[in-house]
């Protein structure tokens, strides 16, 4: 049996009508997401928010899916 890889954005505002959201501490990767997302011209665009994942300002319990890549925490 073969992996079978799946794109995250193919599934973007197929589930809920409000719309998804992607997260980003870095001002350059929300430009280079908006960018890529302006030219899907999807019905629902993704919502792109500048935040620390730690303390992102979002509303609690309000998320039914949280994924994570490339992600790098430090501890002191």
């Amino acid at each position: 049996m073969g992996r079978r890889h799946v794109r995250a954005e193919e599934g973007a505002g197929r589930a809920h009508k409000d719309g998804d959201e992607g997260l980003d501490l870095s001002p350059y990767f929300l430009t280079v997401a908006a960018q890529k997302e302006e030219k899907l011209s999807r019905q629902n665009p993704i919502r792109w928010v500048h935040a620390n994942g730690k303390d992102t300002g979002l509303p609690s319990d309000s998320f039914d899916l949280v994924s994570l890549a490339y992600v790098v925490a430090f501890s002191d």
